[in-house]
């Protein structure tokens, strides 16, 4: 018997060039849910960055992207791109993991910052009261002496404990739930990366989105509507008093303000179709 028939009837390797190389999640990037948030990220972007004004007697497109849902969307994309072709979409994974980190890393900037702001104008006003307001008073007749007594400063002062709280508990948001987001998108790399068996923090992160999407739908849904209806009032309003500009420019602001609200609430929609992408493929993030 020949001993190399069982050699021969190998099949021979395929070209490195052409083979695929798609990784473990590919299967999951192409799911329709995973496309739809592509879409909504997308829209809200674009409807986020637009803003239209009255100037020189003509209307005037202003652009402003906000960075991180810009490099986001284009992260989500590349993904999709990615997987759809059946390579591995580790560049585009990497790039939104870092945006979450960032972010994540941002919120505590912006949180020091309100804070340092509110008690140095806390503190600052009250020093104003407490020395130049007396001889202020006697030169001008008076005109601040309902801002320099101790109920102003102890005004002041409980603002920004009321306004400290509130971020403590940002905070502390921040610090117990969100973190886990960044961790579970650079553990996702990681897994593609071929570095680690398993993608840690799915479920929190599943979790965070569902319940801060659910939120921020009805805070975006109330001003949005509020917008709608505050918008047209004012528009019917100077439309029976000022001139063809001015009522141009009040619908401008109107439909800025819509679009605004609109992709706030599609913001949302990504939120927790992000959290229901994330419980439909469970048996591979988790």
């Amino acid at each position: 018997m020949d001993q190399n028939n069982g050699i021969n009837a190998m099949p021979e390797p395929a070209d490195a060039g052409t083979a695929k190389t798609g990784g473990r999640f590919n299967s999951a990037f192409t799911q329709p849910l995973f496309l739809v948030i592509c879409i909504l990220l997308t829209v809200a972007t674009v409807l986020s960055a637009f803003k239209f004004t009255i100037g020189s007697g003509s209307v005037n497109v202003g652009v402003s992207f906000n960075i991180i849902w810009l490099l986001l969307t284009i992260g989500a994309w590349i993904i999709y791109g990615k997987a759809k072709k059946g390579t591995s979409p580790l560049a585009g994974m990497k790039l939104v993991s870092g945006v979450v980190k960032v972010y994540y890393i941002l919120k505590y900037v912006a949180y020091g910052f309100i804070i340092f702001f509110v008690w140095m104008l806390a503190i600052g006003m009250s020093i104003f009261n407490l020395t130049l307001s007396p001889y202020l008073d006697s030169l001008i007749g008076g005109i601040f002496s309902m801002w320099s007594g101790a109920a102003s400063i102890l005004m002041r002062f409980s603002l920004a404990i009321i306004v400290t709280v509130f971020i403590a508990g940002g905070i502390v948001l921040n610090a117990v739930f969100y973190r886990k987001v960044p961790k579970f998108t650079k553990s996702a790399c990681l897994v593609e990366d071929g570095k680690v068996e398993k993608v840690e923090c799915a479920d929190i992160a599943r979790g965070w989105y569902k319940v801060v999407g659910v939120i921020t739908a009805v805070v975006y849904g109330i001003f949005c509507i509020r917008s709608i209806l505050v918008g047209v009032m004012y528009t019917v309003g100077v439309a029976s008093t000022q001139s063809t500009m001015t009522i141009i420019a009040s619908v401008l602001d109107l439909f800025n303000s819509v679009c605004t609200s609109v992709a706030g609430v599609l913001f949302t929609a990504v939120y927790i179709c992000l959290s229901k992408w994330i419980k439909n493929n469970a048996d591979i993030l988790t």
